[in-house]
């Protein structure tokens, strides 16, 4: 082997390395950074859904038993 060979694989090798270590960075801020934050979101989404689900419940049941009167009303 010739110098410029031994250059080059010990190039190759810090580049290789510096590659593997920001692969970990990235794989570890998607697992202890990203996952988390999307849990979060999806537990205030939850939060926040409930609520505005049970209002919408609340006003459509509420069309119902007008109609229910109002078909009533008319039977008698």
């Amino acid at each position: 082997m010739t110098k410029s060979d031994e250059k080059t694989q010990g190039h190759r090798f810090s580049k290789d390395f510096l590659t593997g270590c920001l692969a970990i960075i990235l794989i570890l801020a998607i697992v202890f950074v990203l996952v988390p934050l999307l849990i979060l979101a999806l537990k205030v989404s939850i939060f926040i859904a409930i609520p505005v689900g049970l209002v919408l419940a609340l006003v459509v049941l509420t069309a119902f038993f007008g109609r229910i009167i109002n078909l009533l009303r008319r039977k008698w």
